[in-house]
C-alpha cells in the first residue's frame, strides 16, 4: 500500500467536487483513453501518441511528464493506496482507492478519475515540519509513503500516538535525503546550482521539477539551465547502496535524452549524499565524467533570543 498527495486541478479548484462525487482524478486535456488495454506493454506509448496529438505545441518535456503521470494514475496507482487531497483551508481530505481508472466525461473538468472512500480530515497545523516540507511539492501527484507512519497516527487520533511518531522522526540516511530533497525545491533560488539552473516547468508555468516521472521511475529533481542549452538531472542516495545508485542515475540519461532532450541540449547529472561512498566513486571513474558525485554538509547554529 502506498501513500500519495494529488492536487484536484489547479489551486485545488476542484476539490469539493471530487469530496461530494467520492474520487480524485487528474485533467490533462487529454481524450477518452478508458478502452486502451491497460495491461499492455506499450500502453505508455500509446498514452503519449494521444497526448502528443492533442499538444502539438507542447515541449517534449512536458509531454514525457504529462505521461508519465496520466499512466501513474491510471495503472502504477492501485486499489486500496491512500490519498491525499488539499482542499486548499488548511486541512486535508485522506481517502482509499476503490476503483479502476473510468472516465467521466468531456465535460467535466476532471474527467479522468479512480472511486475513492473518503476516510478522514487532517489538519496541516498538527503536522510535523517534515510533513509539511513533504506536502509542500506542488507536482500534480505526489508519493508520500515515507510518511505513512505520520498520516496514520494523526487519523487515529490518538494524541500520544502521534507525539511519539513526530518525536522519533527516523533519522536514516533515507529520511534526511527525502527531507533535503523538499528542502531543495523550496529553496532552490537559494542553492549554487539554483544561481544557473531553473526548476522545470511545463510551457503552462505548471511545476513539473520533483519526482520526475520516466519509463525507469521518478527523477528526484530535474531542471534546466536559464540558457536552455542543459537538462540537470539531480539524484540524492536514499539509502540505496552504491552500484543501485549508479545504475539508476545511466537509466535516468537515458531517459532524459528518449523522452525529453530537445535538439542541441546537453545533459548534466549529478548524485548527491551525505557522505563519501567508494562504490559510487569506483564506478563513477570508469564513467569519465558522465556523472558528477557531490556530498552535502548540514549545520546549524545557535542564536541567544534573550
Amino acid at each position: 500500500m502506498r501513500y500519495y498527495k494529488i492536487h484536484q486541478g489547479p489551486q485545488n479548484t476542484y476539490a469539493k467536487l471530487a469530496l461530494e462525487q467520492g474520487f480524485v482524478g487528474i485533467g490533462f486535456s487529454i481524450p477518452d483513453i478508458s478502452k486502451l488495454n491497460f495491461s499492455s506493454s506499450s500502453l505508455r506509448e500509446e498514452i503519449r501518441e494521444i497526448y502528443t496529438q492533442s499538444h502539438l505545441e507542447s515541449t517534449k518535456a512536458s509531454i514525457a511528464s504529462a505521461t508519465g503521470m496520466i499512466f501513474r494514475f491510471v495503472t502504477t496507482i492501485e486499489i486500496g493506496d491512500i490519498v491525499l487531497m488539499p482542499l486548499g483551508d488548511g486541512t486535508y481530505r485522506v481517502g482509499e482507492i476503490t476503483g479502476d481508472y473510468f472516465y467521466a466525461g468531456l465535460l467535466e473538468p476532471i474527467p479522468h478519475r479512480r472511486s475513492v472512500l473518503w476516510r478522514g480530515v487532517l489538519v496541516k497545523d498538527s503536522f510535523s515540519k517534515s510533513f509539511k516540507n513533504t506536502l509542500g511539492a506542488i507536482a500534480t501527484i505526489s508519493d508520500v509513503t515515507h510518511q505513512s507512519a505520520e498520516i496514520e497516527a494523526l487519523l487515529s487520533g490518538n494524541t500520544a500516538r502521534v507525539e511519539s511518531v513526530q518525536a522519533n522522526m527516523d533519522q536514516s540516511e533515507f529520511a534526511l535525503e527525502k527531507h533535503l530533497e523538499d528542502f531543495l525545491i523550496k529553496n532552490w533560488a537559494n542553492t549554487d546550482l539554483g544561481r544557473e539552473y531553473d526548476l522545470l516547468t511545463d510551457e503552462n508555468g505548471e511545476f513539473i521539477a520533483q519526482q520526475y516521472l520516466t519509463e525507469v521511475g521518478p527523477i528526484d529533481i530535474l531542471a534546466i539551465k536559464q540558457d536552455k542549452s542543459e537538462i540537470l538531472i539531480l539524484e540524492l542516495k536514499k539509502g540505496r547502496s552504491g552500484d543501485a545508485v549508479v545504475g539508476q542515475m545511466l537509466r535516468y540519461i537515458t531517459a532524459v535524452k528518449k523522452e525529453i532532450l530537445e535538439d542541441n541540449q546537453k545533459i548534466r547529472a549529478i548524485i548527491l549524499t551525505g557522505q563519501d561512498d567508494k562504490k559510487i566513486r569506483y564506478s563513477l571513474e570508469a564513467l569519465n565524467g558522465m556523472i558528477e558525485f557531490m556530498i552535502y554538509k548540514i549545520s546549524f547554529t545557535i542564536t541567544n533570543i534573550m
